[in-house]
């Protein structure tokens, strides 16, 4: 099913959920052109069918579309890695805690997306402790170690410099935002010693500097020292 999403659908705003969507509909370009190029196959989605309305009608045009009502059109953003134009999501957009249990649900089923580390920074963002609760059950050992290997493979499949930063970032923002996991951040912390060097990057680099010492860093050493490290590029 072809239908529309994004900012698009956000600033449709029709009666599907009690949302607020967005409210720039006049700033947007609704010309055949344009909304082709915005059209999204449900069939490339991890969440199928999911949030799309019916026979809703759009500016400018005769016919009317599939559209995704405003979560789903949030969540394609998530999947999509379009962070900064879904950034209000909770507040802006939403305005509704009264789904925030559906929406983390739906979100969750991107784990397995090679943007879960940036999703799940967004979300730490937009949601705060609520997410950090919801997502407490599967922050243990084996994700943290899944997620690891993740890197593991990003390095050895010769990943871009800038993917693999990316990715160290997100990981190690996501690992701080554990609570009682210090042996497991001691021990990943030992395999990343091990295993990666420098290989991280430049902040990475400036932070820790790994691989040239006998004594590993522990992940909170390496996780402030990256955050200083970003903060002061």
């Amino acid at each position: 099913m072809r239908y529309l999403t994004g900012i698009h659908a956000l600033n449709l705003n029709y009666d599907a959920l009690e949302t607020c969507g967005d409210w720039h509909q006049s700033a947007l370009k609704w010309d055949r052109v344009t909304i082709q190029k915005r059209l999204r196959n449900s069939e490339d989605s991890v969440f199928g069918d999911y949030g799309i309305e019916p026979n809703v009608k759009i500016p400018e045009h005769e016919e009317r579309f599939y559209v995704a009502n405003h979560i789903r059109a949030l969540l394609d953003l998530l999947e999509m890695g379009m962070f900064s134009v879904a950034q209000g999501m909770k507040e802006d957009f939403i305005c509704n805690d009264k789904y925030t249990p559906e929406i983390f649900e739906k979100v969750s089923m991107l784990r397995q997306s090679p943007l879960w580390f940036d999703i799940d920074r967004f979300m730490s963002k937009e949601y705060r402790s609520e997410w950090f609760d919801f997502t407490e059950d599967f922050k243990g050992a084996d994700y943290l170690y899944d997620e690891l290997l993740t890197l593991y493979k990003l390095i050895d499949d010769g990943a871009s410099e800038d993917t693999i930063r990316s990715h160290g970032e997100s990981f190690y923002y996501a690992v701080k935002s554990t609570v009682g996991f210090g042996g497991i951040r001691q021990a990943i912390a030992d395999k990343l010693h091990l295993h990666l060097g420098d290989l991280i990057g430049v902040y990475w680099g400036r932070a820790a500097r790994i691989g040239s010492g006998n004594q590993p860093y522990t992940i909170d050493d390496m996780g402030s020292g990256i955050v200083k490290s970003y903060e002061e590029s």
